[in-house]
C-alpha cells in the first residue's frame, strides 16, 4: 500500500513538472514597437489574427473571435465517464492516472485581446 501511496505522488510530480514546463504564452510572439496614435480597426484585428494563428500553431483551437478578442482553447476535456469505469475493473488502481489528470489536464482557456494602440494581451480563464 504504501508502494503504491508513493508511486502516486511521484506521478502527480511528473505530471506537474512536465506541465509547468511545456507552457508557452502568447505573450512571448514578438509584438511591433508601441503605435504613437491609435490603429485602424483593420491593422488591429490583422495583429490579433496573428497572434490567434501563433497560437492554433501552437496546438490551441479557436473557441471565438471578434474584431477585438478571442478566446483560445489548448488541451481536450478529460473523459471522466471512461476513467471511472476503468478504476472500477481495476480496483481502484486506475485513481493514480485519473487523479492526477483531473487536477492537471483538460483544457485551459486563454482571451487574446488588442487594444486600441495594437498591444496583444493575454489572460487565462
Amino acid at each position: 500500500m504504501e508502494m503504491l501511496v508513493i508511486i502516486g505522488i511521484a506521478l502527480v510530480l511528473m505530471v506537474y513538472v512536465v506541465k509547468s514546463m511545456s507552457t508557452t504564452h502568447v505573450s512571448d510572439i514578438y509584438q511591433p514597437p508601441p503605435a504613437t496614435a491609435p490603429l485602424h480597426p483593420d491593422a488591429r484585428y490583422q495583429r490579433l489574427s496573428q497572434h490567434v494563428q501563433a497560437a492554433v500553431v501552437r496546438g490551441a483551437r479557436v473557441q471565438s473571435q471578434d474584431g477585438r478578442s478571442a478566446v483560445v482553447v489548448y488541451g481536450k476535456p478529460v473523459n471522466h465517464v471512461l476513467h471511472a469505469i476503468l478504476s472500477i475493473f481495476m480496483l481502484g488502481l486506475w485513481l493514480f492516472v485519473w487523479v492526477p489528470m483531473a487536477i492537471f489536464g483538460g483544457e485551459r482557456r486563454e482571451l487574446l485581446s488588442v487594444d486600441d494602440y495594437g498591444h496583444i494581451s493575454t489572460q487565462r480563464l
